[in-house]
C-alpha cells in the first residue's frame, strides 16, 4: 500500500505509459544534440532562427523547442531557490547547463 492511493488494496499500480515517456525523452535528446556547444552552455542565446534550426535538426515542431526551453528555465529558477542542495553539481552555484 502506498500513501495517497486511497483504497486500492492489493490492486496493481496503474501502468505508466513508458513508451510515450521514451518518445518524449528521445525528442528532447535530439533537440539538445541539435544545439551548438555554446547554446548548451547558455540557452539564453537561443533566438527564433536558432530555435528553427534546432527544430529542423531534431525533426520536431518549434513549439517543442520552446516548451523544452521554458521547462529548462522553470527548473533553473526552482533550483536557485534550493541553496546548498545542488551546491556541488556543475562546480559553480547557480550555473545550470543542459546535460549534454
Amino acid at each position: 500500500m502506498m500513501p495517497g492511493l486511497g483504497g486500492m488494496g492489493n490492486k496493481k499500480m496503474p501502468e505508466i505509459d513508458s513508451e510515450e515517456s521514451e518518445k518524449k525523452m528521445a525528442r528532447m535528446e535530439a533537440m539538445i544534440y541539435s544545439m551548438t556547444p555554446e547554446e548548451r552552455q547558455n540557452p539564453d542565446l537561443l533566438n527564433i532562427s536558432r530555435k528553427h534550426r534546432i527544430a529542423k535538426g531534431a525533426g520536431v515542431d518549434i513549439a517543442e523547442v520552446n516548451r523544452m526551453v521554458k521547462q529548462f528555465n522553470e527548473t533553473r529558477k526552482m533550483m536557485k531557490k534550493l541553496p546548498g542542495l545542488m551546491g556541488g553539481i556543475g562546480g559553480k552555484k547557480g550555473k545550470f547547463k543542459f546535460p549534454f
